[in-house]
């Protein structure tokens, strides 16, 4: 064999092998396609593939990017389209990590995951979540936009003339340790500093929307060194409820952390709102002529 080739094979091996050590894995239980948003909550399980030592610790960073914002229509949130959801970094035992959310609106995610352990490389890889509208939502939609429809068709038939279409328009436009979090406001992430005790310790960490008692995250069994900075993107204008639960090292017990959080809340924008009522103004509008032709079909009966 070629010194070359024996050379280009001896380096290709622990370069390929390298490779395989370094590969992550993404699970999402249930499946994308099954997912309707600001509903179903998803488990996301994360594995190093290929680790030799899965007993050393993990550290692992992960951010959660929002869907930017479409074309036409926005979502139910405007505000946080394009936004950043979520912001987090931990220690974790082995090469395999899980942790529980619920995706607030349709469209594309962006997930970027770091991960290290002690001695190699880091790891960096992105994974693409897209999630679809909830197809009850679209059959409520059209059941709706189909009883506009007809509702225009009456006006025109029973109030033939220019004024019903403005009466139309008018009638659309009138309607132990210490846990410091920042203020919280739709359209911006919210920072929250988790200050354990000295030295390690593990935590169960999770937030319910209380006004319908939905959890929206939940990670449990992680490791948090110091001071702690987290971020997360409180979508919904309403209070929600943040609970830690800190095992530090040691016999001492674990120690609960509850604290309530008043997300300030924003009107959509102009935009989303004058889009929106056009879009529920068409089929009104159509529906006017068609009730104005019914009723001279029956005058000429």
């Amino acid at each position: 064999m070629p010194l070359r080739l024996l050379l280009a094979f001896v380096f290709w091996i622990p370069a390929f092998a390298a490779d395989a050590a370094s590969k992550l894995d993404l699970k999402v239980d249930p499946p994308l396609d099954k997912i309707r948003p600001n509903h179903d909550e998803a488990r996301l399980t994360l594995r190093r593939e290929g680790e030799k030592a899965l007993d050393k610790q993990v550290y692992w960073t992960l951010t959660v990017d929002l869907p930017p914002p479409g074309k036409i229509f926005s979502t139910d949130f405007p505000w946080i389209e394009g936004k950043r959801l979520l912001e987090i970094d931990f220690l974790a035992q082995g090469g395999e990590v899980a942790w529980s959310a619920v995706f607030p609106i349709r469209g594309r995610y962006e997930l970027a995951v770091k991960s290290a352990v002690e001695g190699e490389s880091p790891v960096e890889t992105q994974f693409p979540l897209v999630i679809g509208e909830d197809p009850m939502r679209l059959f409520y939609l059209g059941l709706f936009l189909t009883g506009l429809f007809f509702v225009g068709a009456f006006i025109g038939w029973a109030i033939p003339g220019s004024s019903a279409l403005l009466g139309l328009a008018l009638f659309f436009l009138a309607g132990a340790a210490r846990w410091d979090i920042g203020p919280a406001k739709v359209g911006e992430i919210t920072a929250m500093d988790l200050l354990p005790d000295p030295g390690a310790a593990r935590i169960d960490f999770s937030i319910l929307r209380t006004e319908d008692q939905k959890r929206l995250f939940h990670i449990e069994n992680i490791t948090v060194r110091g001071r702690v900075r987290w971020g997360y993107h409180f979508f919904d204008g309403s209070p929600h409820r943040l609970t830690a639960a800190v095992r530090s090292q040691g016999p001492a017990s674990p120690s609960v952390l509850e604290k309530e959080v008043h997300v300030e809340a924003r009107e959509p924008p102009r935009s989303a709102v004058f889009t929106t009522y056009a879009f529920f103004l068409l089929p009104l509008a159509a529906g006017w002529p068609v009730g104005r032709w019914v009723r001279g079909r029956q005058k000429k009966l």
